[in-house]
């Protein structure tokens, strides 16, 4: 490393996030990543801003203020609890901010923007500091603000970082250059179960309060296979008790611990994604790993690692999703094989060798070369 002072990584995040989330989880994997294998060229502090959660626009109104402020307060109780739900190692900083983040930067530091929220802050921010930049792109975030403007995020110049071949091209159709970081999950975490003709005839689905995941999709699809064969056990597992008004027949597990969410992987033979849009979807990815067979919609986030390996229907197709999950849950030993590739790509790309590509990513925004 020329310069003997370590390179500062700020990574600024729209709010703290109370419940297990993908989008968090992989940033906080890369930032424990840096202070545990780079020691002595990294430090990181994590800046969680309440203010950013909601909208993009410079001033919230009085109930976006009121809606801050309630899931500031939750989240910093949340925060001090012990047992959080991603352990982040003890050298990384952490910070909360009801308002936008005060950032002490400097030139030779890095921001990290992550969500599109995040962007005209980091922007403005670096250009006051002079410090260098990265953007963390995990979606095409058009679902929650307007497309305008997370077009302009993508064309902001802060070094597109993006998880999935799709974004890669969506940055290809805006005409910005992108650097392609997939996103790994760890193999050891999510054991394989036993074979899937071993396995009782089953699908697990996620459900979720966001709407683009589409759990009226997952209901819509489990009562088919139910009207079609009773006997195919059909279970939910989520951050949120099971929906009112959901049959009896759907089992559900709420805010399932680590060992019960792998539980639930390794005996199911189907896991179904009924998402209309994913960056890269993890809950597929674990599921798969773990030996289940993967049904999704046929979006880029699950493509990016299960193409010729996942059965894919049509977005918002409840009929065909049901149709692929029973054509596994009839013949299970015929998916095997795919199951077995899908691991085998999984386990290709572990988190270290991701890990090793961010540390390089940010080395490079420094302007620095690898010690």
């Amino acid at each position: 490393m020329a310069d003997n002072h370590p390179i500062r990584i700020h990574i600024v995040l729209p709010g703290y996030s109370a419940q297990p989330a993908g989008g968090h989880r992989i940033l906080y994997q890369y930032a424990n990543h840096l202070v545990r294998h780079h020691p002595d060229e990294f430090t990181v502090t994590i800046h969680e801003s309440h203010r950013l959660v909601l909208s993009p626009t410079p001033r919230p109104d009085r109930v976006q203020q009121l809606l801050l402020l309630y899931r500031a307060l939750r989240a910093r109780r949340m925060v001090a609890r012990p047992g959080r739900w991603f352990p982040l190692d003890p050298r990384i900083a952490e910070t909360q901010w009801l308002g936008l983040p005060r950032i002490r930067a400097a030139a030779g530091d890095v921001l990290v923007a992550t969500g599109c929220q995040t962007v005209p802050y980091v922007r403005r921010l670096a250009h006051r500091t002079r410090a260098s930049t990265l953007y963390f792109i995990q979606g095409y975030e058009s679902w929650l603000a307007d497309e305008s403007f997370v077009r302009s995020t993508w064309r902001a110049g802060l070094g597109n970082v993006v998880v999935s071949p799709w974004l890669a091209a969506k940055g290809a159709e805006l005409g910005v250059s992108t650097t392609l970081l997939p996103n790994a999950v760890d193999a050891d975490d999510f054991p394989p179960g036993p074979p899937l003709a071993q396995r009782e005839p089953s699908v697990l689905a996620l459900v979720s309060p966001v709407p683009l995941k589409r759990s009226d999709l997952v209901l819509a699809a489990f009562e088919r296979i139910h009207a079609r064969d009773p006997r195919i056990g059909l279970c939910t597992f989520g951050t949120i008790p099971k929906p009112a008004g959901w049959p009896g027949y759907i089992e559900h597990t709420h805010s399932p611990s680590h060992d019960e969410l792998v539980h639930l992987y390794q005996n199911a033979q189907v896991y179904l994604a009924t998402s209309d849009s994913e960056g890269f979807g993890l809950p597929p990815a674990e599921a798969l790993l773990c030996g289940a067979a993967v049904v999704s919609t046929d979006n880029g986030g699950v493509r990016a690692y299960a193409d010729g390996v996942a059965l894919f229907s049509p977005i918002g197709d409840a009929e065909s999703l049901a149709d692929n999950a029973m054509r596994i849950c009839r013949n299970p030993a015929a998916a095997q094989p795919r199951v077995d590739e899908g691991r085998r790509r999984l386990r290709a790309h572990s988190p270290y060798d991701a890990g090793e590509q961010f540390a390089e990513l940010c080395r490079t925004a420094a302007g620095r070369s690898r010690s």
